[in-house]
């Protein structure tokens, strides 16, 4: 019976190894551009992004209509100084005019120019002048006019490079929050890979006890089932890890069931917890939102004092205005909240990655000890297998735990850059 054993567990090592060795070679087979780094994911994702293309778009319409404006702009005040020209030149003529009529009234005949003529070119320039002050007029309210849209398209302009910069900071923490994801679910589906060979194994075992009557089908059962459970288990994560992987392939513009290799990478170890004062100070100098909302508020008072009183309009611009006051507090206090939030999330993060780092290298010297026991017949085949997923489980939640450090961290270099996810 022990020899029967031997084999059964024997066949299962081999089985397994196969598994493990066909895995590998299927990686290997892929071609180098199916591998990816970070930097090149998130390149990609620039490169590519379809929602980043809609905020270069947006910013490109913005450029151009602002183009459009200056261009109306510039057109409206040559005409503008034209028409101030003609009437300075009509004003000088008339002056000149009025100079030779005088001198005509004295009784200086040397002139070729009657009384009556110029009277007449008199009684046409005062004509055309009062013609053109009021095209004068009509056309300092167009240069005014396109004043305020140019002004409205330099900051809608500028708005729209502020968040297409923005979007491209927060695509870089996109694709590395999914990244990552990835790289944890991995780590997750080694260790759950080595719990259902385990499972297996003593799934086995307790089969070929029930052939010698030392065990019952009701454990084999519960056996059974508990393989069951961690294969169904591989299968989710496994599904979970081929729709992250789609995701991510999407964002860079590759086909969504591509192959995809994630090169992990080496977490800085810049882990100091930031003066929230400082960052609280930052993030608001950078959070765009309030600029925009004092920027109306501004706009609006400036309105207010162009309406007339005997309206209800200035009631009107001044309850806008109250209201943009109240949104631009809840945006301050939106900043102070939020900032607050991340830095304790950082302090948290940090805490349960140092944790997570003891609990690593304790399984670690323990999986090193049983290797050894393990040589010396003091322990099981079984027991050095259960200490190996120990090792591999807390491997799997040092990894967690680094991972969401590193995105605490890049939380905060977003904030300080007024983005707040």
């Amino acid at each position: 019976m022990k020899v029967k054993l031997i084999l059964v567990l024997t066949l299962l090592f081999v089985l397994s190894g196969y598994a493990f060795g066909y895995a590998s070679e299927d990686i290997t087979s892929n071609g180098s551009e199916n591998v990816i780094t970070l930097e090149q994911a998130k390149e990609l994702a620039r490169k590519n992004g379809r929602n980043l293309k809609k905020y270069e778009i947006n910013t490109e319409k913005a450029r151009y209509q602002l183009y459009q404006i200056d261009e109306e702009y510039g057109d409206a005040e040559d005409e503008y100084d034209y028409l101030v020209y003609r009437i300075n030149s009509l004003s000088e003529e008339y002056s000149e005019l009025r100079s030779k009529l005088a001198e005509l009234n004295e009784g200086d005949t040397s002139g070729d120019i009657s009384v009556e003529d110029i009277e007449k070119r008199m009684d046409e320039i005062q004509k055309e002048r009062d013609s053109l002050w009021d095209r004068i007029d009509q056309q300092a309210d167009v240069v005014e006019s396109l004043s305020d849209q140019k002004e409205n398209a330099e900051n809608q302009y500028e708005d729209a490079v502020v968040e297409e910069e923005n979007f491209e900071k927060q695509l870089d923490y996109i694709v590395e929050e999914l990244y990552t994801t990835i790289l944890k679910q991995e780590k997750s589906l080694n260790s759950l890979s080595k719990e259902y060979e385990i499972k297996q194994v003593l799934l086995e075992m307790e089969k070929t006890k029930l052939e010698i009557g030392r065990s019952t089908q009701y454990r084999v059962g519960e056996l059974s089932a508990e393989l069951a459970t961690v294969s169904n288990r591989i299968e989710e994560l496994q599904d979970s890890i081929n729709a992250s992987k789609g995701k991510l392939n999407d964002i860079m513009g590759r086909d969504y069931d591509a192959e995809l290799t994630l090169t992990p990478f080496e977490v800085p170890d810049s882990n100091e917890i930031p003066d929230v004062g400082t960052l609280l100070s930052r993030a608001s100098q950078e959070y765009y939102q309030m600029p925009q909302l004092e920027r109306e508020i501004e706009q609006k008072k400036e309105d207010l004092d162009d309406v007339d009183e005997d309206t209800y309009q200035d009631e009107l611009l001044e309850l806008e205005i109250e209201e943009l006051k109240l949104q631009l507090e809840e945006e301050k206090y939106k900043v102070i909240e939020a900032v607050k939030s991340l830095v304790a999330g950082f302090e948290a993060k940090q805490k349960n990655y140092q944790l997570s780092l003891a609990n690593y290298e304790k399984a670690k010297k323990n999986y090193e000890w049983d290797q050894k026991r393990f040589e010396m017949g003091r322990i099981s085949k079984m027991e050095l297998l259960q200490s190996e997923l120990n090792l591999l489980n807390s491997e799997s939640e040092k990894i967690a735990a680094e991972y969401a450090l590193y995105l605490a961290r890049r939380l905060l270099e977003l904030a300080e850059d007024g983005i707040l996810l």
